[in-house]
């Protein structure tokens, strides 16, 4: 490899700067429908944003609100909410005084409360099935976007539910290539083939290991790995029958070396399809060394890989499970060092000759970022795309897709309610 563009280059990061700034007076004008202060779950994302303490006491209250069976339960999980002082009085009021209520004030209050969390859900997620879902997927891909779908769901506990994800998936895959078939490729002006930007496949389905395996242990990393692949190969056989591609995901840290080497495995042993990817987080500091490995270890093979960098979704579960079993934390503490650690990796990726990078992040600055050392270093659009989460950051979707061409949307689909949990 020949990292030619060092990142601390100040000609470089002039550029990516000015870039940041044509980016952000694209941005003018742009609202996304979810932060519109005109539509109330606009309002309770902005006050989430503003406000920690309130956005940590919501945040718990998601994570246990599928349990609340019973308006009473759900109202005294509410009444703490109350005392927070970013709440408006109004409300206060009411979660401090639910409480003391009748049956037909909880009744009504927790009538309310579960049909936001049902809209907040949806403004997340494309549906609650595959069939749902491809209607949402059609509508994106009308809007300039292609898609990853990921099922909801990791660390199962036993076969039984790893076979459930496994035939979720199966029917995933099955009801995207039906719908797949009729889709015209995006970005291609004269259909030369039936590829997204001529060369991808129009569907993606993302997939994390631990929800096809329920014994997938670190401790036992050999057979976990040889288990996990073996379980992973039928839908991988599936979505390359019906042309389509795979993300592996990456996971929990503990997870990290088993995703790695079972990616590794799938792409050897499928030589001539090319269309499987891996996510890599760059909080972790281990990140340098791993993605230095990946990339070496494709060029002694021969064979391309295409890498989703991510900044990484399980910093606050790393950070309590280290600290509570006295670990070294293994997350970057400052995000600064993780946006840093970003750039640096994508640098090395797109370094590679024939490496693939999906820049996934709504930051502006890294976005900038992969698109000035992009052009410094001569990659082609055809070797990089941009993705982004369903639902967040609209305003930069709409201009990425305007000005790239190349955006991905990573789509969520599950229940509405178990997932709301799971998102947070």
């Amino acid at each position: 490899m020949n990292e030619q563009v060092p990142m601390d280059s100040p000609e470089l990061n002039t550029r990516i700067i000015e870039r940041g700034k044509e980016l952000y007076e694209l941005l003018e004008g742009e609202k996304p429908s979810l932060f519109q202060r005109s539509r109330w779950v606009g309002r309770i994302m902005d006050w989430l944003l503003r406000h920690e303490e309130l956005r940590t006491g919501v945040f718990r209250f998601v994570d246990v609100f599928p349990s609340l069976a019973t308006s009473s339960m759900l109202v005294d999980h509410l009444h703490d909410l109350g005392s927070s002082d970013s709440l408006q009085s109004s409300l206060r009021w009411v979660l401090r005084h639910a409480s003391r209520g009748g049956w037909l004030t909880r009744f009504a209050l927790a009538k309310t409360v579960r049909y936001t969390m049902r809209k907040l859900g949806e403004q997340f997620m494309v549906g609650e099935n595959a069939r749902e879902a491809v209607r949402t997927l059609a509508r994106i891909r009308q809007e300039g976007c292609t898609f990853s779908v990921d099922i909801l769901g990791e660390s199962v506990l036993s076969g039984a539910e790893a076979e459930a994800y496994r035939r979720l998936y199966i029917d995933l895959v099955e009801v995207l290539s039906r719908a797949g078939s009729e889709w015209p490729p995006l970005g291609v002006p004269e259909k030369t083939n039936d590829l997204d930007w001529g060369s991808h496949p129009k569907f993606s389905i993302s997939l994390k290991p631990t929800s096809l395996y329920s014994q997938a242990r670190p401790v036992d990393f050999d057979n976990s790995v040889e288990a996990v692949v073996m379980r992973i190969r039928p839908v991988y056989e599936k979505v390359l029958e019906s042309g389509g591609s795979l993300c592996i995901d990456m996971e929990s840290y503990q997870h990290k070396d088993l995703s790695l080497e079972v990616f590794k495995r799938l792409r050897a042993g499928y030589p001539d399809r090319s269309h499987l990817a891996v996510a890599i987080q760059a909080y972790l500091p281990d990140t340098d060394n791993d993605l230095r490995q990946l990339l070496d270890w494709s060029e002694k093979q021969g064979l391309p890989v295409s890498i989703r960098l991510v900044k990484g979704a399980y910093w606050d579960h790393e950070v309590m499970r280290a600290r509570q079993n006295g670990w070294d934390i293994p997350v970057y503490m400052n995000k600064s060092e993780t946006d840093a650690a970003f750039e640096r990796n994508a640098l090395r990726v797109l370094s590679h000759p024939t490496s693939y990078l999906a820049c996934a992040s709504h930051n502006i600055r890294s976005i900038a970022a992969v698109m000035e050392t992009a052009r410094s270093l001569g990659v082609p659009d055809s070797r990089y795309e941009f993705q982004m989460l369903y639902g967040m950051a609209e305003p930069i979707q709409r201009v990425l897709a305007r000005i790239t061409g190349r955006v991905r949307l990573y789509c969520p689909c599950g229940q509405i309610v178990p997932g709301m949990a799971y998102l947070v």
